[in-house]
Protein backbone atom coordinates (compact mmCIF):
# COMPACT_ATOMS: atom_id res chain seq x y z
CA UNK A 1 0.00 0.00 0.00
CA UNK A 2 1.24 3.56 -0.64
CA UNK A 3 2.73 5.03 2.51
CA UNK A 4 5.87 6.53 4.05
CA UNK A 5 8.63 5.83 1.53
CA UNK A 6 11.91 7.41 2.65
CA UNK A 7 13.66 10.29 4.39
CA UNK A 8 16.89 12.16 3.87
CA UNK A 9 18.78 13.27 6.99
CA UNK A 10 21.70 15.61 7.56
CA UNK A 11 24.49 14.24 9.76
CA UNK A 12 27.57 15.78 11.35
CA UNK A 13 29.95 12.92 10.51
CA UNK A 14 29.04 10.99 7.37
CA UNK A 15 31.46 8.08 7.83
CA UNK A 16 30.40 7.55 11.45
CA UNK A 17 26.75 7.64 10.42
CA UNK A 18 27.34 5.15 7.61
CA UNK A 19 29.17 2.80 9.99
CA UNK A 20 26.15 2.83 12.30
CA UNK A 21 23.48 2.53 9.62
CA UNK A 22 25.23 -0.26 7.68
CA UNK A 23 26.90 -2.31 10.42
CA UNK A 24 24.41 -1.89 13.26
CA UNK A 25 21.07 -1.10 11.62
CA UNK A 26 22.02 -3.34 8.70
CA UNK A 27 21.08 -1.13 5.76
CA UNK A 28 22.79 -1.59 2.41
CA UNK A 29 24.27 1.14 0.25
CA UNK A 30 22.29 1.56 -2.97
CA UNK A 31 23.90 4.67 -4.47
CA UNK A 32 26.06 7.76 -3.87
CA UNK A 33 25.21 10.94 -5.74
CA UNK A 34 26.29 14.55 -5.09
CA UNK A 35 27.44 13.86 -1.53
CA UNK A 36 24.25 11.98 -0.60
CA UNK A 37 24.44 8.29 0.33
CA UNK A 38 21.27 6.30 -0.34
CA UNK A 39 20.65 3.30 1.91
CA UNK A 40 17.98 0.62 1.75
CA UNK A 41 16.69 -2.27 3.81
CA UNK A 42 17.67 -4.42 0.83
CA UNK A 43 14.46 -6.29 0.03
CA UNK A 44 13.85 -4.14 -3.05
CA UNK A 45 15.79 -1.61 -5.13
CA UNK A 46 14.23 1.44 -3.47
CA UNK A 47 16.10 3.48 -0.87
CA UNK A 48 14.69 3.98 2.61
CA UNK A 49 17.13 6.41 4.22
CA UNK A 50 19.56 8.90 2.69
CA UNK A 51 22.27 10.73 4.64
CA UNK A 52 24.42 13.70 3.76
CA UNK A 53 27.05 15.55 5.75
CA UNK A 54 26.39 19.02 7.08
CA UNK A 55 24.36 19.89 10.16
CA UNK A 56 21.62 17.72 11.62
CA UNK A 57 17.93 17.03 11.14
CA UNK A 58 15.46 16.30 8.38
CA UNK A 59 16.28 17.26 4.81
CA UNK A 60 13.08 15.84 3.29
CA UNK A 61 10.62 12.97 3.63
CA UNK A 62 8.59 11.13 0.99
CA UNK A 63 5.23 9.38 0.68
CA UNK A 64 4.74 6.82 -2.09
CA UNK A 65 1.77 7.15 -4.45
CA UNK A 66 0.35 4.70 -7.00
CA UNK A 67 0.49 6.49 -10.32
CA UNK A 68 0.87 9.73 -12.26
CA UNK A 69 -2.84 10.51 -12.00
CA UNK A 70 -2.63 10.55 -8.21
CA UNK A 71 0.56 12.60 -8.34
CA UNK A 72 -1.04 15.18 -10.63
CA UNK A 73 -4.14 15.40 -8.42
CA UNK A 74 -2.01 16.09 -5.35
CA UNK A 75 0.02 18.67 -7.27
CA UNK A 76 -3.18 20.48 -8.31
CA UNK A 77 -4.50 20.50 -4.75
CA UNK A 78 -1.26 22.00 -3.47
CA UNK A 79 -1.25 24.70 -6.14
CA UNK A 80 -4.95 25.44 -5.51
CA UNK A 81 -4.01 26.15 -1.87
CA UNK A 82 -1.17 28.46 -2.91
CA UNK A 83 1.62 25.99 -2.12
CA UNK A 84 4.69 26.08 -4.39
CA UNK A 85 5.35 22.70 -6.02
CA UNK A 86 8.67 21.58 -7.48
CA UNK A 87 9.11 18.69 -9.91
CA UNK A 88 11.64 16.06 -8.73
CA UNK A 89 11.26 13.45 -11.51
CA UNK A 90 14.22 11.07 -11.54
CA UNK A 91 16.26 13.11 -9.11
CA UNK A 92 16.84 10.23 -6.71
CA UNK A 93 17.74 6.54 -7.27
CA UNK A 94 14.81 4.43 -8.51
CA UNK A 95 12.43 7.38 -8.32
CA UNK A 96 10.47 7.78 -11.57
CA UNK A 97 8.28 10.78 -10.78
CA UNK A 98 7.99 13.15 -7.85
CA UNK A 99 6.79 16.49 -6.56
CA UNK A 100 8.21 18.39 -3.59
CA UNK A 101 6.71 21.12 -1.42
CA UNK A 102 7.07 22.64 2.02
CA UNK A 103 4.64 22.11 4.89
CA UNK A 104 3.73 25.17 6.99
CA UNK A 105 6.42 24.16 9.52
CA UNK A 106 9.05 24.23 6.75
CA UNK A 107 9.48 20.46 6.44
CA UNK A 108 10.08 19.43 2.82
CA UNK A 109 7.77 16.63 1.69
CA UNK A 110 7.72 14.64 -1.55
CA UNK A 111 5.11 12.45 -3.18
CA UNK A 112 6.92 9.89 -5.31
CA UNK A 113 6.41 7.06 -7.76
CA UNK A 114 9.19 4.49 -7.41
CA UNK A 115 10.59 2.15 -10.08
CA UNK A 116 10.47 -1.06 -8.02
CA UNK A 117 6.80 -1.61 -7.14
CA UNK A 118 6.79 -5.41 -6.87
CA UNK A 119 5.56 -7.36 -3.88
CA UNK A 120 8.49 -7.63 -1.47
CA UNK A 121 9.57 -11.22 -0.77
CA UNK A 122 11.83 -11.48 2.33
CA UNK A 123 13.14 -14.82 1.03
CA UNK A 124 14.47 -13.14 -2.13
CA UNK A 125 16.15 -9.88 -1.17
CA UNK A 126 17.55 -7.61 -3.87
CA UNK A 127 20.74 -6.99 -1.84
CA UNK A 128 22.57 -9.17 0.74
CA UNK A 129 21.03 -8.60 4.20
CA UNK A 130 23.81 -10.09 6.28
CA UNK A 131 24.70 -7.37 8.79
CA UNK A 132 23.15 -5.77 11.82
CA UNK A 133 19.47 -5.61 12.70
CA UNK A 134 18.35 -5.78 9.03
CA UNK A 135 14.87 -4.20 9.29
CA UNK A 136 12.17 -5.03 6.76
CA UNK A 137 11.23 -1.53 5.64
CA UNK A 138 10.86 2.12 6.52
CA UNK A 139 7.76 2.36 8.71
CA UNK A 140 6.97 5.97 9.69
CA UNK A 141 8.44 9.33 10.61
CA UNK A 142 7.73 11.75 13.46
CA UNK A 143 8.64 15.38 12.80
CA UNK A 144 8.75 18.45 15.03
CA UNK A 145 6.29 21.30 14.76
CA UNK A 146 5.82 24.68 16.42
CA UNK A 147 2.08 24.38 15.71
CA UNK A 148 0.91 20.75 15.58
CA UNK A 149 -2.75 21.45 14.79
CA UNK A 150 -1.89 23.81 11.92
CA UNK A 151 0.44 21.28 10.31
CA UNK A 152 -1.88 18.31 10.87
CA UNK A 153 -4.81 20.29 9.43
CA UNK A 154 -2.67 21.09 6.37
CA UNK A 155 -2.03 17.39 5.78
CA UNK A 156 -5.73 16.60 6.18
CA UNK A 157 -7.39 19.49 4.35
CA UNK A 158 -4.93 19.95 1.49
CA UNK A 159 -3.65 16.40 0.94
CA UNK A 160 -6.35 14.11 2.27
CA UNK A 161 -4.47 12.59 5.19
CA UNK A 162 -6.59 11.29 8.07
CA UNK A 163 -6.04 11.60 11.81
CA UNK A 164 -5.38 8.40 13.74
CA UNK A 165 -4.81 10.05 17.13
CA UNK A 166 -4.24 13.49 18.59
CA UNK A 167 -3.11 14.76 22.00
CA UNK A 168 -4.97 17.86 23.15
CA UNK A 169 -4.21 18.36 26.88
CA UNK A 170 -7.08 20.83 27.26
CA UNK A 171 -9.95 19.49 25.13
CA UNK A 172 -11.38 22.12 22.80
CA UNK A 173 -8.43 24.48 23.21
CA UNK A 174 -7.02 23.79 19.74
CA UNK A 175 -3.58 23.37 21.33
CA UNK A 176 -2.31 19.98 20.19
CA UNK A 177 0.97 18.57 21.47
CA UNK A 178 1.03 15.51 19.18
CA UNK A 179 -0.80 14.17 16.14
CA UNK A 180 -0.56 10.95 14.15
CA UNK A 181 -1.65 11.14 10.52
CA UNK A 182 -2.04 8.47 7.84
CA UNK A 183 -2.16 8.67 4.06
CA UNK A 184 -3.61 5.20 3.58
CA UNK A 185 -4.34 2.30 5.92
CA UNK A 186 -1.38 2.17 8.34
CA UNK A 187 -1.84 3.83 11.72
CA UNK A 188 0.51 6.67 10.87
CA UNK A 189 2.94 7.70 8.18
CA UNK A 190 3.69 11.23 9.42
CA UNK A 191 3.40 12.06 13.10
CA UNK A 192 3.91 15.53 14.57
CA UNK A 193 5.36 16.45 17.96
CA UNK A 194 5.29 19.93 19.48
CA UNK A 195 8.55 21.86 19.74
CA UNK A 196 9.43 25.35 20.93
CA UNK A 197 12.63 25.37 18.87
CA UNK A 198 12.36 25.96 15.11
CA UNK A 199 15.78 24.33 14.61
CA UNK A 200 14.37 20.98 15.80
CA UNK A 201 13.06 19.10 12.78
CA UNK A 202 13.09 15.35 13.52
CA UNK A 203 11.64 13.48 16.50
CA UNK A 204 12.26 9.96 15.17
CA UNK A 205 12.38 7.73 12.11
CA UNK A 206 11.08 4.18 12.47
CA UNK A 207 11.82 0.87 10.78
CA UNK A 208 9.62 -2.23 10.92
CA UNK A 209 10.97 -5.55 12.17
CA UNK A 210 9.54 -9.01 11.62
CA UNK A 211 9.26 -10.37 15.17
CA UNK A 212 10.05 -9.90 18.84
CA UNK A 213 13.34 -11.80 18.57
CA UNK A 214 14.54 -9.03 16.23
CA UNK A 215 13.84 -6.45 18.95
CA UNK A 216 15.96 -8.34 21.49
CA UNK A 217 18.79 -8.68 18.97
CA UNK A 218 18.50 -5.00 18.07
CA UNK A 219 18.78 -4.02 21.73
CA UNK A 220 21.96 -6.09 22.09
CA UNK A 221 23.57 -4.69 18.93
CA UNK A 222 22.78 -1.07 19.78
CA UNK A 223 23.92 -1.32 23.40
CA UNK A 224 27.11 -3.17 22.37
CA UNK A 225 27.79 -0.26 20.01
CA UNK A 226 27.77 2.03 23.03
CA UNK A 227 24.41 3.72 22.57
CA UNK A 228 22.22 3.89 25.65
CA UNK A 229 18.71 2.45 25.31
Amino acid sequence: APRFEHAELRVIDLEKALDFYTNIIGLVEIAREDGVVYLGCGLDKNYDLAVKEGGTGLSHLAIRVDDEEELERLGRRLKDHGVAVKNTDGREPNQDKGIRFAMPNGSLVEFVIVSDKRYVNPARPEYPRTRGIAPLNADHINIMSMNVKRDADFLKEVLGFRFSDIVEPEPGSGHWTMAWTRYRDFHHDIALTMSSNKAETLHHYAFSLSNYEDFKRAADLISDYGIRL
